[in-house]
């Protein structure tokens, strides 16, 4: 099964930090790449080799550059004050709507 390419951006580093190292433990379907600055971020978004299926971002990540990106993108806001794991199955409700794509993970439970 091919991973799925998830980038997590926001300006807040301990949640950012919690919540990759939860997807990177749990979640082993996705590859993720965390940022918290817009700058770099658009900047690993400029590399055409950097191609994510799915960006999860805070509203102050909002720009052209990163709106032109042909992954599904899902705001912060519509998921805070989630606990991780009802976070990433949101997550993957709404990339699946989106991305008409169906995403089976194995968490170790």
């Amino acid at each position: 099964m091919a991973k799925i390419s998830i980038v997590l951006a926001d300006p807040d580093e301990l949640y950012l930090n919690k919540l990759t190292n939860y997807f990177s433990e749990k979640a082993s379907t996705f590859d993720v790449c965390s940022f918290i600055s817009k700058e770099t971020l658009i900047k690993y978004l400029s590399d055409k080799q950097n191609k994510p299926d799915l960006i999860v971002l805070s509203e102050k990540f909002s720009d052209t550059a990163i709106a032109e990106t042909k992954a599904v993108k899902i705001f912060f806001s519509e998921l805070k004050n989630k606990k991780p794991e009802k976070l990433l199955n949101s997550i993957l409700k709404i990339y699946a709507d989106k991305s008409g794509r169906v995403v089976v993970i194995a968490t170790g439970n």
